[in-house]
């Protein structure tokens, strides 16, 4: 019923964002950009990283482009795959979880559901790639422990799901490579269980492991002949151009990230910090490290040995995401120590599956009517969070709703104002936000729009990049501020987008568009028809 809930509030959520509509810019426009190469030009890397490289794999654009394709190219049809693709993690991760233990099912489903409604209705439908860790981090702790106690379903499924984790963002690397190896560990540990019977106990599923590594190496042969071939922002820039210049958390970082994930209210479960900024980093009391410490002693005595092995695979998986906190940059808030709150995405299913673990653990000693009770007080818990993410899944939320509009209609001023099938090049597309999002929005229209700046590639994608702009008409897109200096440069301002209250009390982003060169013939005066009020 719970399961089947999500499956509604997914359906109603495509509903409210086919309705509302949704013209990306920023991040997500350059995640459709990419998207749109597949097949013709297929990508060999993941979407790029401000410090010049670009994460490493493109699994998330062939994912993303299956969707995209069967909608016509509309760009609602990413924020309704996001969607699809959280409640779908979440009722895999339920059903493996209750191969391995009943009571860890209903848990785990309660646990994830909370994840998702802090998050709220525009994360949840969001298909910037440090989201894709939202739940799916969950899934793999799942994963792994099942595979440590050599279930088909979950042996399948750990190392494809550790691949596209990895190939999204790279703050997820010690993620998988810590759920890969601890359970390498659990499928050991497992066959030294007593077995009744006198027996060989349950075999090692091998075919499933091998079937399972071979799409993960399939999903990794892209970027290995990036790396080879030398493709602007290949894998191995991520470790030569490092991720950035400040100082780095380090060991305190990893503590105070780890402890905050358990605090008495941990920050997954605050749906302020789901849009947040910053995450902090300031060690505190973990007092819901309480309950798997708890769930792991009881269930060593209980001799429920399964379920003491799920405790340690969430710790050691939640542990892991924390650890790689040590490397990022880290600043300082109102006297405290902050990350960039996407980095840490990854701990908010981690920490509350390991949670969810510990409580069915911790139920491991209790006679059979008392976990029958848990069981169906969890159900009834997670019918109630079901019907709650309907509701929410009722808002008319976009993902970074700020430039949507001002990009869809300085994009549609170009498009009514140029001839069809105008070449451009994009001049200074890291000048102003919404560069990308216009853009955008002319290849979608038909236009052919490239840059000549090669800092920007990983940006936009090798295609898209030309050594020779003869012939072709420039675009800029610049802040309302620089009109008149853009008009003594010689460029014809085709649209106007002052600026506007953006409905919460602040300005919205405005800015310009102008075009220079053969498609600037004959236009006339810049307009301000279809910009936000």
């Amino acid at each position: 019923m719970a399961v089947a809930l999500l499956g509604l509030g997914a359906i109603v959520g495509a509903v409210q964002v086919w309705r509302t509509g949704w013209t990306p810019s920023a991040d997500q426009a350059f995640i459709e950009l990419r998207v749109r190469d597949v097949p013709g030009d297929p990508p060999l890397l993941g979407v790029f990283s401000r410090y010049g490289w670009s994460h490493p794999g493109p699994a998330m654009f062939y994912l993303l482009a299956v969707p995209y394709r069967l909608a016509g190219g509309a760009s609602e049809a990413l924020a309704v795959a996001a969607l699809v693709a959280q409640v779908l993690v979440v009722a895999v991760a339920a059903f493996l979880a209750r191969r391995l233990d009943r009571v860890a099912a209903v848990t785990v489903l309660v646990a994830l559901q909370v994840v998702l409604l802090t998050a709220g209705a525009a994360v949840t439908r969001d298909p910037w790639n440090p989201y894709v860790p939202l739940v799916a981090s969950g899934l793999l702790v799942v994963c792994a422990w099942g595979a440590g106690e050599r279930r088909p379903g979950a042996s399948l499924l750990l190392a494809p799901t550790a691949t596209v984790l990895l190939q999204s963002h790279a703050a997820t690397g010690t993620l998988a490579v810590a759920a890969i190896l601890v359970a390498a560990v659990a499928i050991w540990w497992s066959g030294r269980d007593p077995v009744p019977s006198g027996g060989l106990g349950r075999p090692v599923p091998w075919v499933c492991l091998g079937a399972g590594a071979v799409v993960a190496v399939v999903m990794w042969l892209p970027p290995v002949v990036a790396q080879l071939t030398g493709e602007p922002g290949r894998i191995g820039e991520l470790f030569s151009a490092g991720t950035g210049v400040g100082e780095r958390a380090g060991l305190l970082g990893t503590v105070g990230a780890f402890t905050q994930s358990f605090a008495a209210v941990p920050f997954w479960a605050d749906p302020s910090s789901a849009r947040a900024s910053f995450a902090w980093v300031d060690p505190v009391v973990p007092v819901w490290l309480l309950v798997p410490v708890a769930g792991a002693v009881v269930a060593g005595r209980a001799g429920r040995r399964v379920l003491l092995r799920g405790v340690v695979v969430a710790v050691v998986c939640t542990f892991a995401v924390a650890l790689g906190v040590a490397t990022f940059e880290v600043g300082e808030l109102d006297g405290s120590s902050v990350v960039f709150a996407y980095l840490v995405v990854g701990l908010r299913a981690t920490a509350a599956t390991t949670i969810a673990i510990g409580i069915a653990a911790i139920l491991a000693g209790a006679s059979g009517r008392l976990r029958d009770g848990a069981a169906l007080a969890g159900a009834v818990i997670a019918v109630a969070l079901g019907a709650a993410f309907v509701l929410t899944q009722t808002s008319t939320a976009t993902p970074e709703p700020g430039l949507g509009s001002t990009v869809r209609a300085l994009g549609e001023a170009v498009v009514d104002a140029v001839p069809a099938g105008t070449s451009f090049v994009l001049v200074d597309p890291a000048g102003q936000p919404g560069a990308e999002g216009v853009a955008l929005q002319l290849e979608r229209a038909g236009f052919d729009v490239a840059v000549t700046d090669p800092t920007v590639v990983t940006r936009f994608g090798p295609g898209r990049f030309v050594d020779d702009p003869s012939g072709r008409s420039e675009l800029l897109v610049a802040a309302v501020d620089r009109e008149p200096s853009v008009r003594a440069e010689g460029w014809t301002v085709v649209a106007v987008c002052p600026p506007s209250d953006d409905g919460s009390g602040g300005v919205s982003t405005s800015g310009l568009v102008a075009v220079r060169g053969p498609a600037a013939a004959g236009l006339g005066d810049a307009g301000t028809a279809g910009c936000p009020r």
